[in-house]
């Protein structure tokens, strides 16, 4: 969940087929709620921010046979959507985490299936071209997971 610019709330999630929608309020703070059909299948629950220019963009791990993260961001504020596009990670498992930097480049985050923690980034606040990389130190244990705290970002370890 995240919210647009102009403060309505917007929830993405997967639905039958595990396609992606979005619900978002027709009018902030209020009970009336739209959906909409996003392009793209996905093997995992989708993770939302906001870049600088209040743009909404959305991540995902694909059904795709090489398990790869795509993005989706709204071609203008409160506007439509570009379409998934690939970033450069697979062999991804779980779910990922995005977040959006102090400087305003947006930071995604997500484990491979050796349990490495992988992640990519913009190298421009609002646009791309995004680099990626490993966090390095070795696999973290079996187990291991992401979780998305508000804007703060960690991950938790199960024994």
């Amino acid at each position: 969940m995240t919210g647009s610019a102009d403060l309505r709330l917007d929830v993405f999630f997967n639905s039958v087929g595990d396609q992606m929608r979005q619900i978002e309020q027709t009018a902030p703070s209020t009970n009336s709620w739209s959906m909409a059909l996003l392009k793209g299948v996905a093997a995992s629950a989708p993770a939302a921010t906001r870049n600088r220019d209040d743009r909404l963009e959305t991540f995902h791990i694909g059904k795709d046979k090489d398990s790869s993260l795509f993005n989706d961001w709204q071609t203008a504020p409160n506007s439509g959507w570009s379409g998934p596009r690939f970033c450069e990670l697979n062999q991804l498992k779980g779910s990922p985490c995005a977040v959006r930097n102090i400087d305003g480049r947006l930071e995604v985050f997500a484990l491979d299936k050796d349990n490495n923690m992988r992640n990519a980034w913009q190298e421009n606040p609002a646009a791309g071209p995004w680099a990626h990389g490993s966090l390095g130190g070795g696999a973290l244990p079996n187990g291991s997971s992401l979780a998305e705290l508000g804007v703060r970002m960690g991950w938790f370890f199960a024994e």
